[in-house]
């Protein structure tokens, strides 16, 4: 089995309350800072463009009972580099294309702020409450919980979907990396890796998801509703499933289990794939699937009625 690894954001806690300068290849000691402020509207927009790392926190609630302050800080030597004003409702943050890289630029803002963050570098956001977060970067993305409308993240580096996300569209695709996630509440999920990268999702509480992985195992603990999971090469780990499956594994094998199916569903593995097929007795009651396989394991009580054609296996309830 391929094992999981995030190479540049290991903990969500430390990455979020520790500064972040030591995940960030910083050191305080050798950091002077700069630290400017803006009065800006509560449920402002925020349009960041930097080619450095951005860390943005929301503002202390108890400190800024306004919450109406927009905060930023980084290293005196690029002060210069990095500019940012208010125009109208939108905080625009700039900075020079020459911008070294490994910059940190650290922002605190109101909760409700809608999030708009391009770079090239690492990027960790904090609990927000705004409408949207939209994240294209190169590097690892962390979004420490979410309450709002859209999530959409797109980088080459690896995506951690931290804790309980809740928004009616989540979108993350990794080009070069893996996706780690918690709770995840939905009506419209689309998770997919590019060339290698692992899926871990904790549970999935959505209408409708997609998932797509190209090179690497996806794990889901807890699957709810109308799920699509398709796997051009690598593994598939289903636990605890509850809705409508339809899945497709061109390479690898399948370890599925099944709690309850409440639509038709299908699982098509092709080459020379296997597929393990876990079934509870409530699941086996109302059961109508059509399974593509050359190997099927299936446990030794069972309670639904099995037609078996060349490569087709049709599972039916007992009534």
């Amino acid at each position: 089995m391929r094992k999981f690894r995030f190479f540049g954001i290991f903990s969500a806690t430390d990455y979020m309350e520790n500064v972040s300068c030591q995940n960030l290849g910083y050191s305080m000691e050798n950091l002077s800072i700069v630290k400017t402020h803006l009065e800006v509207p509560t449920f402002c927009d925020i349009l960041i463009d930097v080619a450095c790392k951005v860390r943005i926190k929301p503002l202390n609630i108890h400190k800024f009972h306004n919450i109406n302050a927009f905060i930023l800080q980084t290293d005196q030597k690029y002060d210069n580099s990095i500019e940012h004003y208010l125009d109208g409702n939108k905080v625009i943050v700039k900075g020079h294309p020459n911008l070294d890289p490994n910059t940190l630029c650290s922002i605190k803002a109101p909760v409700k702020a809608n999030l708009n963050i391009a770079a090239r570098n690492d990027v960790s956001v904090g609990y927000f409450h705004g409408d949207k977060i939209k994240i294209k970067t190169e590097g690892n993305v962390l979004i420490d919980r979410f309450q709002g409308d859209i999530i959409d993240v797109s980088t080459k580096g690896n995506i951690i979907l931290n804790n309980f996300i809740q928004a009616s569209n989540i979108t993350a695709t990794a080009t070069e990396g893996s996706i780690k996630t918690g709770r995840l509440q939905s009506l419209n999920l689309k998770l997919k890796t590019i060339n290698k990268g692992d899926i871990i999702v904790d549970s999935s509480y959505c209408s409708n998801s997609i998932f797509v992985v190209e090179n690497g195992d996806f794990h889901l603990n807890n699957g709810h509703k109308h799920c699509k999971i398709f796997i051009v090469k690598g593994n598939l780990f289903l636990t605890g499933f509850d809705g409508q499956l339809s899945a497709v594994i061109n390479s690898g094998s399948a370890d599925i289990h099944l709690s309850r199916i409440t639509g038709n569903s299908e699982i098509n593995l092709k080459d020379s794939s296997n597929l393990l097929l876990k079934l509870t007795d409530s699941c086996q009651e109302n059961t109508g699937f059509k399974i593509n396989a050359q190997d099927v394991i299936l446990p030794k009580i069972l309670k639904c009625l099995v037609h078996s054609k060349s490569k087709l296996l049709k599972l039916k309830s007992c009534d």
